[in-house]
């Protein structure tokens, strides 16, 4: 009988394993809820657009259908409610995608203060594991009220890609940094835009959310092109010494001027889409 028992138990446990959470939009589906009023997919995917956008990342297949699934979930009991939100991220997606450059980058990290904040399209409770996936995301460091501004995950690795960039122009090849290497990393760029102007603040967050846009440019980019930014970029001497020890150099400049002449220079620059 015990036997039976722990077999049963032991089915039945494995059979949870089996269950894969929903899946959404994918393949030939076009519509996401298929009632009276039905919603599209391509309506709908406007919400991982713009989570992603606003994150500065792709939205992963796991985030991603936990986010149709609030969307499918609250239209079916609220359309209209359900419309107006999508109306609004589209509005976000669009104002992001209007612009280029710092003023792009502001754009984004504005959204991302709504977000953390919960006064964006996806932060109402009706949707929350929408507004939860948004946030974790983001992954904010600092956020300043003041400016309404948010240093974010993307955008500090997006400053260790932009050193990185500098260092290989210069023939000292990418950065390598062990992961405590990193962590100063971080807490340097922290201090920087928490210490800096509004300006400067600008320019910590101008390499977040481009980089997918910034390596194609750079391929791209003519000879005379990449020369026209390496000529006027605020790059320290010619270093041979550790990589923290370049990134830090790069990281105690003036943000400001760093960001304003790679994005003149190789720019305009879009925000990545992740579409």
């Amino acid at each position: 009988m015990i036997f039976i028992y722990r077999a049963i138990l032991f089915l039945g446990l494995s059979s949870c394993s089996w269950i894969s959470p929903p899946t959404y939009c994918e393949g030939s589906s076009d519509v996401l809820v298929d009632e009276a009023q039905p919603l599209s997919c391509d309506d709908a995917m406007v919400a991982v657009t713009y989570v992603s956008m606003t994150a500065g990342r792709r939205t992963g297949k796991a985030d991603r259908n936990l986010i149709l699934g609030d969307i499918k979930a609250v239209y079916s009991a609220d359309p209209d409610f359900t419309r107006t939100a999508l109306n609004d991220a589209s509005q976000a997606v669009a104002k992001m995608k209007s612009v280029s450059g710092i003023e792009a980058a502001r754009a984004r990290s504005e959204e991302a203060y709504r977000a953390v904040t919960e006064n964006g399209p996806l932060s109402s409770d009706r949707t929350p594991a929408a507004r939860d996936s948004l946030k974790r995301r983001v992954a904010p460091w600092l956020v300043d009220h003041e400016t309404q501004l948010v240093l974010d995950e993307s955008d500090i690795e997006g400053w260790i890609r932009y050193a990185s960039l500098c260092r290989e122009v210069q023939s000292g090849g990418p950065l390598k940094l062990s992961i405590n290497n990193r962590e100063q990393v971080y807490q340097e760029v922290k201090r920087g835009f928490e210490d800096g102007s509004e300006q400067q603040k600008e320019g910590w967050i101008a390499f977040g959310g481009f980089w997918n846009t910034i390596e194609d440019r750079w391929r791209a980019a003519t000879y005379e092109e990449q020369q026209a930014w390496i000529q006027v970029a605020p790059l320290p001497p010619p270093m041979t010494g550790t990589s923290m020890g370049y990134a830090s150099v790069i990281f105690e400049g003036d943000a400001r001027q760093h960001a304003t002449t790679f994005h003149e220079k190789l720019g305009p620059l879009k925000l990545d889409t992740f579409e």
